[in-house]
């Protein structure tokens, strides 16, 4: 019996790496189509409601915080994990963004990088990757969730509250956006500890009826998604306003929350029901995804490749599927050419840049080339 219960569980953690994979493409997928929109709607308000938080719960159910980890070497685990792409990237992303702002006829000055590495340094919302700065600080916030709650759902559960409960005070009370988007990162620890729940031991039989057989977590998914769809068009069309984590919208907290949670969770069902192994390769790219899709990919299409047509579509509105099918094209345009770029970074020396290993070809070309300096440096001196 033991045994069976051992398979079962290492089947459902080889499956988890898939779901979220498939979650995490899918989801970013939607991100790139609201931002080739750029405007207000049932796709926006829809899409926002959980694009983010879901983020925060997959991170939830992948996060591993050791029981001997003291906070020193957790912190230098994720300050591997997610400062090195943020700083590789993001000057990256200032060069591009001085490119294309040459291309488009209004160069930037070369005292813009100075001022766009202050940003990067201070992390106020700067480019798309201003949410992996968020996430970092979620992580740090939630290692005390755990610790202090010494893993009990009781006291784990009550932790998380008080953070909301922080979050949403300083939202009301101070909104603005705090350095490193901890203002983001006090409501992400709320998402985080969904995901921690879902992935809990306590809860092992709930998780593993849920994620057993592919029709149960597609019909559970599709209903969770359903309540949360529901929940997110009344507060649109009943007061206005939907969830909007860089905007700092969260009104009205009694509708955005559970709406942002039901959706999560409806999606990763759904996620875990429609997995294959190409969506899940796929996930693996967010953060190239997340970080070049708006000051390259959609410019480029939106400028140069398809510029008549944008032109003629984007007064349109989000309302009409001319100017949404449009917008469908473009995202699939800036999907495919980022996974491209993705691939090339992978198997290339710069694979560090976001925390994938060099391929074994350069570290033996590299360790070639400098065996073969030592031996010139060697020559040298003994001459």
């Amino acid at each position: 019996m033991k045994e069976a219960v051992l398979e079962t569980n290492q089947e459902i953690k080889k499956k988890r790496l898939d779901y979220v994979d498939t979650a995490k493409f899918l989801t970013i997928f939607l991100v790139i189509l609201c931002h080739t929109t750029g405007g207000q709607g049932e796709l926006i308000h829809v899409c926002y409601s959980f694009s983010l938080p879901i983020f925060f719960v997959l991170n939830g159910i992948t996060l591993k915080i050791r029981d001997d980890e003291p906070f020193v070497i957790f912190l230098q685990r994720k300050m591997k994990s997610y400062l090195i792409p943020i700083f590789c990237l993001g000057i990256l992303l200032i060069f591009s963004e001085m490119m294309m702002a040459s291309l488009a006829g209004n160069p930037k000055d070369i005292t813009y990088i100075g001022q766009m590495l202050i940003n990067l340094i201070e992390q106020k919302r700067v480019y798309a990757l201003w949410f992996v700065g968020a996430l970092f600080f979620a992580d740090v916030f939630f290692y005390s969730v755990v610790k202090l709650g010494r893993k009990k759902l009781v006291y784990c559960t009550l932790i998380a509250l008080a953070f909301l409960g922080i979050a949403i005070f300083f939202n009301k009370f101070f909104n603005y956006t705090y350095v490193w988007n901890i203002d983001v990162s006090l409501f992400g620890v709320f998402f985080i500890f969904i995901g921690y729940l879902f992935n809990h031991q306590d809860l092992t039989r709930i998780r593993t009826f849920l994620l057993s057989k592919r029709w149960i977590s597609l019909l559970i998914g599709i209903a969770l998604f359903a309540i949360g769809y529901l929940i997110s068009e009344y507060n649109y069309h009943s007061y206005g306003t939907y969830l909007e984590m860089w905007a700092r919208q969260y009104q009205k907290y009694y509708l955005t929350l559970p709406s942002a949670v039901s959706n999560s969770l409806g999606v990763i069902l759904i996620c875990n029901g429609i997995r294959n192994k190409v969506f899940s390769e796929f996930g693996k790219s967010t953060i190239v995804l997340l970080a070049f899709h708006q000051v390259v990919t959609i410019p480029i299409f939106n400028n140069y490749l398809a510029s008549g047509w944008y032109q003629s579509v984007r007064i349109l509105g989000t309302e009409n599927l001319n100017y949404l099918f449009y917008c469908v094209v473009s995202s699939i345009f800036s999907t495919i050419t980022l996974l491209l770029f993705y691939y090339f970074i992978i198997y290339s020396p710069f694979a560090f840049i976001i925390n994938r290993k060099i391929p074994q070809f350069y570290k033996d070309f590299f360790s070639k080339i400098k065996l073969k300096l030592i031996n010139i440096f060697k020559k040298i001196k003994t001459n």
